[in-house]
Protein backbone atom coordinates (compact mmCIF):
# COMPACT_ATOMS: atom_id res chain seq x y z
CA UNK A 1 0.00 0.00 0.00
CA UNK A 2 2.45 2.20 0.80
CA UNK A 3 4.63 1.76 -2.68
CA UNK A 4 1.11 2.70 -3.89
CA UNK A 5 1.11 6.12 -2.12
CA UNK A 6 4.80 6.75 -2.80
CA UNK A 7 4.03 5.77 -6.92
CA UNK A 8 1.08 8.25 -6.59
CA UNK A 9 3.45 10.81 -4.97
CA UNK A 10 5.90 10.34 -7.64
CA UNK A 11 3.89 10.78 -10.38
CA UNK A 12 2.16 14.37 -8.74
CA UNK A 13 5.57 15.57 -8.05
CA UNK A 14 6.02 14.60 -11.87
CA UNK A 15 3.45 16.61 -13.03
CA UNK A 16 2.73 19.60 -10.98
CA UNK A 17 -0.49 21.67 -11.10
CA UNK A 18 0.26 24.98 -13.17
CA UNK A 19 0.39 27.98 -10.18
CA UNK A 20 -2.43 29.67 -12.48
CA UNK A 21 -4.84 27.12 -11.38
CA UNK A 22 -4.17 27.18 -7.77
CA UNK A 23 -5.58 29.78 -5.37
CA UNK A 24 -9.35 29.55 -4.23
CA UNK A 25 -11.21 29.87 -7.62
CA UNK A 26 -12.01 26.20 -7.11
CA UNK A 27 -16.24 27.28 -7.62
CA UNK A 28 -15.17 29.09 -11.08
CA UNK A 29 -14.07 27.86 -13.90
CA UNK A 30 -11.51 25.75 -15.24
CA UNK A 31 -11.31 24.22 -11.62
CA UNK A 32 -15.47 24.31 -11.22
CA UNK A 33 -16.27 20.83 -9.01
CA UNK A 34 -17.76 18.32 -10.91
CA UNK A 35 -20.93 18.24 -8.78
CA UNK A 36 -22.13 21.29 -10.93
CA UNK A 37 -22.80 18.94 -13.67
CA UNK A 38 -25.30 16.95 -12.07
CA UNK A 39 -25.32 13.80 -13.27
CA UNK A 40 -26.59 10.72 -11.64
CA UNK A 41 -24.27 7.86 -10.36
CA UNK A 42 -25.73 5.32 -13.17
CA UNK A 43 -24.70 7.98 -15.75
CA UNK A 44 -21.33 8.47 -14.22
CA UNK A 45 -20.44 4.14 -13.79
CA UNK A 46 -22.99 2.83 -16.62
CA UNK A 47 -21.37 2.30 -19.99
CA UNK A 48 -24.81 2.05 -22.14
CA UNK A 49 -23.12 4.14 -24.75
CA UNK A 50 -19.34 3.62 -25.05
CA UNK A 51 -19.41 7.53 -26.10
CA UNK A 52 -22.04 8.57 -23.48
CA UNK A 53 -24.41 10.49 -26.34
CA UNK A 54 -27.04 8.83 -24.79
CA UNK A 55 -26.53 11.08 -21.40
CA UNK A 56 -26.75 14.37 -23.83
CA UNK A 57 -29.36 12.64 -26.25
CA UNK A 58 -31.48 12.30 -22.87
CA UNK A 59 -30.65 15.32 -20.93
CA UNK A 60 -30.16 17.49 -24.07
CA UNK A 61 -33.18 16.58 -26.21
CA UNK A 62 -35.18 14.13 -23.92
CA UNK A 63 -35.09 10.86 -26.26
CA UNK A 64 -34.61 7.96 -24.46
CA UNK A 65 -33.13 4.74 -25.41
CA UNK A 66 -34.52 1.46 -25.84
CA UNK A 67 -33.91 -0.84 -23.00
CA UNK A 68 -31.42 -3.41 -23.62
CA UNK A 69 -31.41 -6.74 -22.28
CA UNK A 70 -29.23 -6.40 -19.11
CA UNK A 71 -30.82 -2.86 -18.26
CA UNK A 72 -34.17 -4.63 -18.02
CA UNK A 73 -32.25 -7.61 -16.05
CA UNK A 74 -30.69 -4.99 -13.53
CA UNK A 75 -34.36 -3.11 -12.96
CA UNK A 76 -36.07 -6.56 -12.18
CA UNK A 77 -33.79 -7.31 -9.92
CA UNK A 78 -33.30 -3.98 -7.95
CA UNK A 79 -37.52 -4.38 -7.83
CA UNK A 80 -37.42 -7.85 -6.30
CA UNK A 81 -34.55 -6.71 -3.55
CA UNK A 82 -36.43 -3.35 -2.94
CA UNK A 83 -40.21 -5.19 -2.43
CA UNK A 84 -38.22 -7.58 -0.15
CA UNK A 85 -36.67 -4.92 2.17
CA UNK A 86 -40.04 -3.32 2.14
CA UNK A 87 -42.23 -6.23 3.34
CA UNK A 88 -39.35 -7.20 5.86
CA UNK A 89 -39.21 -3.69 7.28
CA UNK A 90 -42.75 -3.86 7.78
CA UNK A 91 -42.81 -7.08 9.53
CA UNK A 92 -40.06 -5.52 11.82
CA UNK A 93 -41.50 -2.21 12.36
CA UNK A 94 -44.56 -4.04 13.43
CA UNK A 95 -42.57 -6.17 16.12
CA UNK A 96 -42.55 -9.17 14.55
CA UNK A 97 -40.08 -11.62 15.74
CA UNK A 98 -37.29 -12.26 13.24
CA UNK A 99 -37.70 -15.85 12.47
CA UNK A 100 -41.60 -15.61 12.31
CA UNK A 101 -40.98 -12.55 9.73
CA UNK A 102 -38.75 -14.48 8.08
CA UNK A 103 -41.25 -17.62 7.79
CA UNK A 104 -44.24 -15.16 6.87
CA UNK A 105 -42.29 -13.36 3.80
CA UNK A 106 -41.05 -16.76 2.84
CA UNK A 107 -45.17 -17.28 2.17
CA UNK A 108 -45.06 -14.97 0.03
Amino acid sequence: MFRSIRRLYELARADPVDPELRGWSWDRLPLKPRAYLNLGVSEIASKYCETRRDIWLRRKIGARAEPTEPILTGKLIHDAISLALKEAAKQLINNTEPYTAYQILSEK
